[in-house]
Order: C-alpha cells, then sequence, then structure tokens
C-alpha cells in the first residue's frame, strides 16, 4: 500500500493527474485548483448585487411571496440563501449563505399540492 503511495506521488509531480487527462480529452472544463487573488474574498452577496435581475429565496418563504416571484420573472431556477450572523466564518449580521437552488418547476408542483 505505502508503494502505491510513493508511485502515485512520483507520477503526479512528472505527470498531470489521470483525471485531468480524461477531463482534456473530454474536452470538459477544469477549474484550477489555486482560484484567482480577487475571487477568494468574493460573497454571494456581492455576486447578487452584480446581477439586479437575480432574484433570492429565503429557507422559509411565504406562499404569495413565491407567486408574485413566479409571475414576474422568467427564471427557471432561483437561489436559496440562509440569512445570519456566521461567527465561525467571520461573515457579519445580514451575510447571505448559499444552501441551493431550487427549480421553476418545483416551485409549482409544491404550490399545486396546497
Amino acid at each position: 500500500m505505502f508503494i502505491l503511495l510513493i508511485a502515485k506521488t512520483v507520477g503526479d509531480c512528472f505527470n498531470p493527474s489521470v483525471y485531468e487527462i480524461i477531463l482534456h480529452l473530454k474536452g470538459l472544463p477544469f477549474l484550477d485548483a489555486h482560484p484567482e487573488p480577487w475571487i477568494r474574498n468574493l460573497t454571494v452577496e456581492e455576486l447578487a448585487d452584480a446581477k439586479p435581475a437575480l432574484v433570492i429565496l429565503c429557507g422559509e418563504e411565504k406562499v404569495p411571496r413565491i407567486v408574485e416571484v413566479l409571475k414576474n420573472t422568467t427564471h427557471n431556477g432561483f437561489p436559496v440563501v440562509d440569512q445570519g450572523f456566521f461567527p465561525l466564518v467571520g461573515l457579519p449580521i445580514g451575510a447571505k449563505e448559499l444552501k441551493g437552488l431550487i427549480l421553476k418547476a418545483h416551485l409549482v408542483a409544491m404550490l399545486r399540492k396546497k
């Protein structure tokens, strides 16, 4: 087992990873392990402010708000964020943490059940 670890480490020093080669052959985009310096301190809120047409839903939304969003937008998906204080990360009160994405079809299906 130890020999395999050494062989892989030496191989990675001289050649790209097998996974990187496969991604390159298939033409799939591959992000660098080290992002650009300006990206490191970028928050979701700053991205949301850059695009005024972005509609954000909170984890708990009222039905009238969801109906309003569905009527007034043509988006197919909406980011779901959680607002609050995150002391471990050092984000201030009011910062938004991305929880996931909900599709328009899922919102419509949930509203039909109500």
